[in-house]
């Protein structure tokens, strides 16, 4: 039995108990290194940017901060757990095996076996909008730690901050437009734009925050 969706297509049906199977994915601690390497890599690429595009005065700018740079570290930390809720939030929606772009598993009554499942439009024009509004808000969650993150490298770096607003911007377009075609078309899109421009923003505002606070070894 199926039930109908709002975009004329179909969707699966399971029964009580099969609704609730959970799939076996691991842990999302098992990627934390993963992170933190991540925004090491995207630190030392902002500094390579920084030097290249502001010269040595981005450091020297950096050291002057003083103890501005632990307001630079709390913004990683807000940033990192961000991502990490994020993680956590993926493990869940695999272990449920649902896919995206749908946000919610919601349950409909009165089906042939008492329950239904039903999920958002995925053919067509509406299936297509529905993967528009979800790259736009995907793009709004992580958009104020971004920007955050961008104004504080500007501070010390303002050539390198305009090159991580156009990486961020080129890759959420590029994001938007492959994930309206179908949700695997919005991979490198977010490779660019998250990946590539959201690690470099949090890892050079930490790397300025560690430089001010004159951390051995940084800078």
């Amino acid at each position: 039995a199926t039930t109908s969706t709002s975009g004329g297509g179909a969707a699966p049906t399971m029964s009580g108990d099969a609704s609730k199977s959970k799939k076996k994915v691991g842990s999302p601690a098992m990627f934390i290194p993963f992170m933190f390497a991540f925004v090491a890599l995207g630190a030392l690429l902002c500094g390579r940017a920084a030097q290249a595009l502001d010269g040595a005065g981005a450091s020297q700018k950096a050291r002057a901060l003083g103890d501005e740079g632990f307001v630079y570290v709390a913004m990683f930390v807000i940033g990192f757990t961000m991502q990490a809720m994020s993680l956590v939030a993926g493990f869940a929606r695999a272990a449920a095996n649902i896919d995206r772009p749908d946000q919610f598993v919601y349950e409909t009554r009165g089906g042939a076996d008492g329950r239904a499942t039903v999920l958002l439009a995925a053919d067509g024009a509406r299936g297509e909008f529905n993967r528009a509004q979800r790259a736009f808000f995907n793009t709004l969650e992580s958009l104020a730690v971004f920007v955050a993150n961008v104004l504080l490298v500007g501070r010390v770096a303002p050539r390198c901050a305009l090159l991580l607003a156009v990486l961020f911007a080129v890759g959420r377009m590029m994001y938007a437009v492959g994930y309206r075609s179908s949700p695997s078309g919005r991979g490198l899109g977010f490779l660019v734009g998250a990946v590539v421009a959201g690690n470099m923003a949090s890892g050079g505002a930490l790397a300025v925050g560690l430089v001010a606070l004159d951390v051995p070894n940084v800078g």
